[in-house]
């Protein structure tokens, strides 16, 4: 059995490795990124339609007239936008957390 102690310290049983998806094949590799993509889109879609809502909102209020619901649509439409560019920017955000902690 092999200790992970090292000099009184824990040694990383993990140390060298890197995660590898070529073990499975390239015909997974390919459909692993075909639905990737497509939960991608759908969740980018689902992100505009609900900004869209926002937008709507926010206009109906001040069709209205409403301060108050105009100041909470306001907000929404906020929220949702940098959710929008939070999906959109995904491959980014991940790329620069990989780049960093590996």
């Amino acid at each position: 059995m092999t200790s992970f102690l090292t000099d009184g310290r824990v040694k990383n049983p993990l140390d060298g490795v890197v995660p590898d998806m070529g073990i499975l094949g390239s015909a997974f590799g390919q459909t692993w990124t075909r639905v990737a993509g497509a939960v991608w889109a759908l969740l980018i879609a689902a992100a505009v339609l609900y900004l869209a809502a926002a937008f709507l909102s926010m206009a109906q209020a001040k069709r209205v007239g409403n301060s108050h619901i105009l100041s909470d649509a306001t907000g929404d439409v906020r929220v949702r936008a940098v959710a929008l560019a939070g999906l959109i920017g995904l491959p980014i955000i991940v790329g620069a957390i990989i780049s960093v902690v590996g």
